[in-house]
């Protein structure tokens, strides 16, 4: 019966296999205009269509 330090993967071939994975990503660089709007704050835009007028 093996054991499960013998079943799992080495630190090594993790970090390989997340290189593998996610490298194609590194290629794909957002815009500027695209992070700074991924960094806005969430209602940052609601707020500039939810003001209130008054009745007039």
């Amino acid at each position: 019966m093996k054991r499960s330090s013998e079943r799992r993967k080495s630190p090594a071939e993790v970090t390989s296999n997340m290189y593998q994975h996610y490298g194609g990503l590194e290629v794909d660089v957002p815009t500027q205009e695209a992070v700074d709007v991924y960094k806005r704050k969430p209602y940052a835009a609601v707020k500039k269509y939810l003001h209130e007028v008054p009745d007039e």
